[in-house]
């Protein structure tokens, strides 16, 4: 367990708590959803799972051509 000690402005944390109660997530929800988005951005393997994708993004085809 652990927290990150982080700050946001006031507004945005009200914003934020606001569509968390509204649509009944958690924190905990938000920042492991956050956290995987951010993840697919950078690991194409994972975005597919995650998407449930099983083909080839263009820049892969490209890849593949240079080889």
């Amino acid at each position: 367990s652990g927290n990150f000690q982080t700050m946001i402005p006031r507004e945005l944390f009200d914003k934020i708590n606001e569509f968390l109660k509204e649509y009944g997530y958690t924190k905990v929800e938000l920042i492991q959803v956050g956290y995987e988005e951010l993840l697919a951005r950078h690991d194409t393997d994972f975005a597919k799972l995650k998407d449930g994708y099983d083909d080839f993004f263009e820049s892969e085809l490209e890849q593949m051509k240079k080889k």
